[in-house]
């Protein structure tokens, strides 16, 4: 029996659902609005990522780092001079150190790409000078080793002319006879030791230290020393000082007579 509503009841009244209209009823729900603070908890992380990016500072030190190792890497590759890449590439490691640092307490306002570049570029630096030193030392210390059996073998032929016997003739004499007959001078006195007085024109201390006599018109003599006579002959000559010398005659050629092995007999 349907129930009697008052006719002055104005509340408005709910109807029921037949069974039947509950099944045949396939029209769509209305889905439940997105709560507005669900969006902007999702939006949160966006903005301040967003904020990040905005105010993302430069790493200068990075910069410097990077600039630096680059010129230090430039150096240390090149030949002769890569040993000089130890000082630049050092810079640039700490430098780089301290821009990682730096980009590190930034919270992520500044990068550290850079500092990383500069770090790395500053190792490789430092490791390619560190084998240009050890090679050019390697190299240096050969030629010193061969300089010295050099001179080891002047000490010894020196030595030896010292012990032989020699004719005695002036530095003008020997110019003399080479200008005379060239082919006749070779044949008497090239290989052979020789002891010439004459006076000094030119003194050359450098190595091998060399003492050059005045002879007659355009020929003169040059006398090689061994390397260990070079304190001694600083000491004891001058240009024009009179000397005589004893030498091995290696050379007769265009650009005068050359004694090699000499040493000073007064």
């Amino acid at each position: 029996m349907p129930r009697d509503y008052d006719d002055d009841d104005d509340r408005p009244r709910k109807r029921r659902r037949r069974d039947d209209e509950d099944e045949d009823d396939e029209r769509p729900r209305t889905r439940r609005r997105p709560n507005r603070h669900d969006d902007d908890e999702d939006e949160q992380p966006r903005r301040k990522r967003k904020s990040q990016a905005q105010t993302r500072q430069v790493n200068v030190v990075g910069i410097i780092a990077m600039i630096v190792g680059i010129i230090a890497l430039i150096i240390g590759v090149l030949p002769c001079v890569g040993t000089f890449g130890f000082i630049p590439g050092l810079i640039g490691v700490i430098l780089g150190t301290i821009g990682l640092v730096i980009a590190k307490k930034s919270n992520g306002r500044q990068g550290g790409g850079m500092a990383i570049a500069g770090l790395s570029t500053g190792a490789v630096a430092i490791i390619l000078s560190i084998v240009w030193f050890v090679v050019v030392g390697r190299v240096t210390k050969k030629l010193d080793d061969v300089a010295d059996e050099r001179n080891q073998i002047r000490e010894r032929e020196a030595e030896v002319i010292k012990n032989s016997a020699a004719p005695s003739l002036t530095a003008a004499a020997l110019a003399t006879a080479v200008d005379t007959n060239r082919a006749k001078a070779e044949a008497d006195y090239k290989g052979r030791v020789v002891e010439l007085t004459g006076t000094v024109y030119r003194l050359e201390l450098d190595s091998p230290p060399t003492i050059q006599l005045d002879a007659v018109g355009d020929w003169v003599v040059n006398c090689n020393f061994p390397t260990s006579q070079t304190s001694e002959l600083r000491r004891r000559l001058k240009i024009g000082t009179p000397v005589t010398i004893r030498g091995r005659v290696e050379q007769i050629n265009q650009r005068g007579i050359v004694l090699k092995n000499c040493i000073l007999v007064n």
